[in-house]
């Protein structure tokens, strides 16, 4: 046992001072715990945030791809009546060249070509095709030049609209 008071005191004083670090170790602990929570509490939240976002992201883009989808479709019907009434025109330029065999054997060629896509080695034909009608069926040339300006043929009316603007350059 202690004798001495100045040691019980000074034993005394140890002991609120361990104490007090106790209780403030345990006082910072509790403030660190509810710091960590609250910041786990925050990226819980941003992370449902984000995944909403997501969500609603995904959404639209599964629905942008439908209207997409259905607008491709809508141009690819489009091109085709098009590209079908064009045909529908080049027969009309055929049946009316009845009178000409010489017309109507161009005419079938040049549709042919536009069907399959025209190809270097075809330059030849095709001009010899557009001198053929003009020399035989002039009147049949300005609606075939309208029927090639389109650029629904895409590169092969392209090709041809150019040969026949040449042929027609050097005519006039």
């Amino acid at each position: 046992m202690l004798t001495n008071e100045l040691e019980v005191m000074a034993l005394n004083n140890k002991l609120e001072m361990a104490t007090m670090e106790v209780r403030h170790t345990r006082d910072l602990l509790v403030l660190s715990q509810n710091t960590k929570n609250k910041q786990i509490c925050s990226l819980e939240e941003e992370v449902d945030h984000l995944r909403n976002q997501i969500g609603s992201q995904l959404l639209h883009i599964d629905k942008t791809q439908v209207l997409v989808s259905q607008v491709i479709s809508g141009n690819d019907r489009l091109i085709e009546a098009t590209i079908n009434q064009n045909n529908k025109l080049i027969d009309d330029l055929i049946e009316r060249a009845w009178f000409s065999n010489s017309t109507t054997t161009s005419l079938t060629y040049i549709k042919e070509v536009l069907k399959r896509g025209v190809v270097e080695e075809d330059e030849k034909k095709i001009k010899n095709c557009f001198y053929t009608i003009q020399d035989t069926s002039p009147e049949i040339l300005p609606e075939l030049k309208e029927v090639l300006k389109n650029t629904l043929y895409g590169v092969s009316g392209n090709i041809m609209f150019s040969w026949l603007q040449s042929i027609l350059n050097i005519a006039s």
